[in-house]
């Protein structure tokens, strides 16, 4: 990962979800600016679906902050350079990982022992990941209040920003979006109700709302049953999740997450 892609891209004047995707290949990009990552694999990192990462993509290379190359047999490599920044030269000594034309050979004894030590993602790693993801959730939110007229969310920042990843970490961009889909259906949170109050997304953030939101205990009575979390959290989530509940100083809440990461480890190696 360059970290003056990252910061570059994070600076980059483009719309929430570009710069989402944006960031995302920084993260991954080297020293060039070069990465290869697929699409459904950006889509795994991102939370987003394919068909709104390419439209991201095509907006962000007409605009001049990155560049895109098929290459026959490989996929395809993307070279991220953020308002048009230098990414730099590539190193003489580094060849591409997928040419493999300049490759060295290796010669490794019998008794040579090759070790890969896994790299644990820093603190700054993972709150930038988080700072993406609500970037992200907002604009999921605004889309609903343009279609149903409630409130729109501005930038979120301190507490607002603090509940939200909060709400990202325990549950996940699709949960995120489910609880944005009960708001959507409920005529009580779209101010169907005596009051005429209307649901903000400072209502969505707080704990226990959340979680009767996606549970459907706002539906109105005999509605269809709310679409349910299919997919859980992948263990990249709960070691996030860990991280920011370390953070945070919620032991309680980091050890069952330990349990549910166990019990997700256990059941892909089965």
């Amino acid at each position: 990962m360059s970290w003056s892609l990252l910061a570059a891209a994070w600076a980059s004047d483009t719309p929430h979800i570009d710069r989402f995707v944006l960031v995302a290949l920084a993260d991954w990009a080297d020293e060039t600016g070069r990465c290869w990552p697929s699409l459904p694999r950006i889509a795994g990192k991102t939370g987003l679906d394919v068909r709104t990462i390419r439209r991201a993509i095509g907006r962000l290379v007409a605009a001049g902050h990155m560049s895109r190359e098929e290459r026959s047999g490989k996929g395809v490599v993307y070279t991220v350079h953020p308002g048009h920044c230098d990414p730099g030269q590539a190193d003489p000594g580094q060849a591409d990982p997928r040419s493999g034309s300049s490759l060295t050979p290796v010669t490794v004894t019998p008794n040579t022992l090759r070790t890969t030590i896994p790299q644990k993602a820093s603190p700054s790693s993972v709150g930038a990941r988080l700072e993406m993801r609500a970037e992200a959730a907002i604009e999921i939110w605004n889309a609903m209040a343009d279609r149903t007229g409630l409130p729109k969310a501005l930038a979120a920042t301190g507490k607002r920003l603090a509940l939200l990843k909060k709400r990202l970490a325990e549950h996940g961009e699709e949960g995120f979006r489910v609880a944005v889909e009960a708001v959507e259906r409920s005529p009580f949170c779209r101010g169907e109700n005596q009051r005429g109050w209307r649901a903000d997304i400072g209502f969505l953030l707080r704990p226990d709302n959340f979680q009767k939101l996606i549970e459907g205990g706002y539906d109105a009575p005999g509605s269809a049953k709310p679409r349910r979390v299919d997919t859980p959290m992948t263990p990249d989530q709960i070691q996030n999740a860990i991280r920011f509940n370390e953070d945070q100083g919620n032991p309680a809440r980091v050890a069952e997450l330990r349990a549910m990461l166990a019990s997700v480890t256990r059941s892909l190696a089965a």
